[in-house]
Order: structure tokens, then sequence, then C-alpha cells
């Protein structure tokens, strides 16, 4: 009988390979401002023959600064088309988006990750002065603006004890607001 055998490691059906994820510092603070949960990510190889391969792993808030991955095993693939992947955000309030996410192409060298929100910051100015001249006692900006594909509503108060700047820092999907507003509540200071 045969006892000893020999196998060639080098040979592709023992190749390794791992598709990396790396999270932009946007998103990292996002998770430090508790506005993200947390994201899943799922990874898929469709192989030539055998099994396809599907891996799947969440990036929580206590997982930052960690490196995310997972290991692809090459077996007897002979496509060499890339891996794909897709995410799912949680956010705060419990907002999960997108419902269906979309498979993307990955990369084996890095994917970043972006959550599908952006912090923008909206300022406007009032003369505390004038509103009084007008005898106008109080007054309130609302904003109207897009996040996660629903539209979102702000107020933001302005009375005589209001600075002359305000701003408000909001996490929306696009860049503008849909909507201002300015209403203005008439009486005697």
């Amino acid at each position: 009988p045969r006892c000893v055998s020999t196998a060639n490691l080098n040979d592709p059906f023992f190749e390794r390979r791992d598709v990396n994820f790396i999270l932009d510092e946007t998103t990292n603070a996002m998770f430090e401002d508790k506005e993200v949960n947390y994201v899943t990510v799922n990874v898929r190889k469709v192989r030539s023959s055998g099994n396809n391969f599907s891996s799947r792993f969440t990036i929580e808030k206590k997982n930052l600064g960690e490196r995310a991955h997972v290991t692809y095993a090459r077996g007897d693939d002979k496509n060499t088309d890339e891996p794909e992947y897709q995410t799912q955000w949680s956010f705060s309030g419990g907002y999960v988006y997108p419902k269906n996410p979309a498979w993307q192409k990955a990369s084996f060298e890095g994917n970043p990750l972006a959550a599908p929100l952006r912090k923008r910051k909206v300022e406007f100015q009032t003369d505390i002065d004038k509103l009084k001249e007008a005898k106008i006692v109080r007054a309130q900006l609302q904003l109207r603006f897009k996040k996660l594909g629903e539209e979102r509503e702000m107020t933001l108060p302005i009375s005589s004890r209001t600075r002359l700047r305000r701003s408000a820092v909001l996490s929306m999907s696009e860049r503008v607001c849909r909507f201002a507003s300015l209403m203005f509540a008439m009486g005697l200071l």
C-alpha cells in the first residue's frame, strides 16, 4: 500500500485570496455619532464547477478598526471573474437601506464601503432687530430633504433670544434641500 503522497501546494486548486473591505472616514464618524448601527456585506463568486462561493459579515461600532475581509478558496474554479458584493445599512431609528441591495463587482485588493448618506451643514442668517421692527415674535425655518429615499422635514426656530446665525447638520442622501420656507408669527415683542 502507498503510505506517502506528494501534493503540489503551488497548484491553483489550493489558491486562496482575500476580498478586503475598507470603511471610509466619513462612515467611521457616522458610527461614532450613532447615525449608523451596522452594515452587512454579502459576498458571492460564481464558480465554473462545484458549489458557488458565498459569505457574509457585519461591521458594527465595536468592530471599527478591524480588518474586514472574506477568504475565497479557488478550488477547481476556472472562472476568472471577480467576486460580487452587496451592502445593506442599518441606521438609527430602525431604517434599513436599501431593502433589496444590488450586487456590485468586487476587487480582491480593496473595496471601499461608504454609507449612502453624507452630513451637510445648512446655515441661515437673520437680523433680530429687523424682525423686531416688523413686529415678528417668532420665526422658524422649515427644511425638507431626502434621506434614504424618503422626504424628511426639520424645523429650526428663531426668536429674539436666538443668535443671528443658526445652523443644522443634516444627514441626507442628496446634496440639496428640496424645500426651505420661513414662517413668521406676528405680535408684539
